[in-house]
């Protein structure tokens, strides 16, 4: 399955998986259920984890979101994001936040120069 979502064609932030300037990018969520999806299909945490491995290998990037980014999430949710973002961050994985599923709004943090987000 999960190979089936790396081998589609690359395409543009309106298809499936992208490419960045480091290379090609997963794009990950989480529903409020704890159902998480790669490239819009829903896997496994282990799916996941495999993806994420060999993105590391191809110097890629993950683009996140989470259903209901303004509330706090279920204990589902909750679970399945951290076991996710932990899989990012093991593999020191760059990643981008976003408020919507179709990764059209990319959580901004202004950062004053030289000094710590606000």
């Amino acid at each position: 399955m999960i190979e089936r979502a790396f081998e589609q064609p690359v395409r543009t932030v309106s298809g499936f998986v992208s490419e960045s300037k480091t290379g090609r990018v997963a794009r990950v969520g989480v529903r409020s259920t704890g159902i998480i999806e790669l490239d819009g299909i829903a896997v496994t945490m282990e799916d996941i984890a495999s993806a994420l491995e060999r993105l590391s290998r191809e110097n890629g990037a993950v683009w996140y979101w989470r259903e209901n980014p303004a509330q706090q999430p279920p204990k589902e949710q909750w679970e399945a994001s951290k076991a996710v973002l932990d899989c990012v961050a093991k593999n020191r994985l760059p990643i981008r936040l976003f408020l919507d599923r179709a990764f059209s709004q990319p959580v901004r943090i202004d950062v004053p120069r030289g000094g710590q987000p606000a």
